[in-house]
């Protein structure tokens, strides 16, 4: 997700409070946004086929 979320807000906070904690929360959503996205893929993946003729 881009943009100005709750977030960025929570990791600007932790950041202007402690270089660390802003650190750690970053890193915390990057690993989230790459879970949901492999999620995301394999519920994609598990509905297709791979035959001539599609399923009715």
């Amino acid at each position: 997700m881009i943009g100005c979320g709750a977030d960025f807000w929570i990791n600007l906070c932790l950041t202007l409070l402690g270089y660390i904690p802003g650190h750690i929360h970053a890193f915390y959503v990057l690993i989230r946004e790459r879970e949901e996205k492999a999620i995301e893929q394999r519920t994609i993946h598990q509905g297709q086929t791979y035959g001539a003729v599609p399923p009715s």
